[in-house]
């Protein structure tokens, strides 16, 4: 997962940019927009805390043991975390 794709889709959707539709965003793509931007963070973050445990480059980490450690952030905590 791209970081910068869901950044890009949710910049998109705030501005009122919907496929073929322009103009002023609807509620829902500004709540989507949100959403998508917060999932752009934790993938960012998911993605940091993988390569500091795990190793940033493919040569010197186990492919396995950084999936795992990507895949094991918490969204409760992680958010929880944010708000403070």
């Amino acid at each position: 997962m791209d970081p910068a794709d869901l950044l890009l889709i949710a910049h998109q959707l705030a501005i009122g940019v919907v496929g073929n539709r322009r103009g002023r965003p609807r509620q829902a793509e500004l709540r989507r927009a949100v959403s998508t931007a917060y999932y752009a963070m934790f993938h960012s973050l998911a993605r940091c805390r993988a390569d500091l445990v795990a190793g940033s480059t493919k040569q010197h980490r186990s492919q396995r043991a950084w999936q795992q450690v990507y895949w094991s952030l918490d969204h409760r905590e992680s958010r929880k975390r944010c708000a403070q």
